[in-house]
């Protein structure tokens, strides 16, 4: 669903950005946020999907993410008055990193938590 949103936020010529968030470059903490949030979603259901948070699932969910961001940069080059640009995707890959490793702290603080909080058998 977020992927969908993003994909019709970006297929609009002049999107909805509110007064506080228009400033010099805002659009790259957009991107950063948007991206951020696919990836730690896409983290968590291929976590679970696994069974367990590898790097088999950083690298798919880097891979999907930075996929999608190519593709959306793409379509935005098909969108009058929208550019893509290549400062947008370092800005996607930024927020999808990030979101990533977030997932694999949060993660890590749970396990730690649950193990530490379980009885002994």
């Amino acid at each position: 669903m977020l992927a969908g949103l993003i994909f019709w936020l970006s297929g609009m010529s002049r999107p909805p950005i509110p007064g506080w968030l228009r400033f010099p470059q805002s659009d790259k903490l957009i991107h950063a946020v948007a991206f951020f949030s696919m990836a730690f979603l896409i983290c968590m259901a291929t976590t679970v999907r696994k069974r367990g948070f590898r790097l088999s699932v950083v690298i798919e969910t880097m891979l999907i993410v930075v996929l999608y961001g190519l593709f959306d940069e793409f379509h935005q080059s098909h969108v009058p008055h929208r550019t893509p640009s290549v400062q947008d995707l370092i800005a996607d890959i930024v927020g999808a990193a990030t979101g990533t490793l977030a997932f694999g702290y949060l993660q890590m603080k749970v396990l730690f938590w649950y193990k530490k909080r379980r009885p002994a058998i």
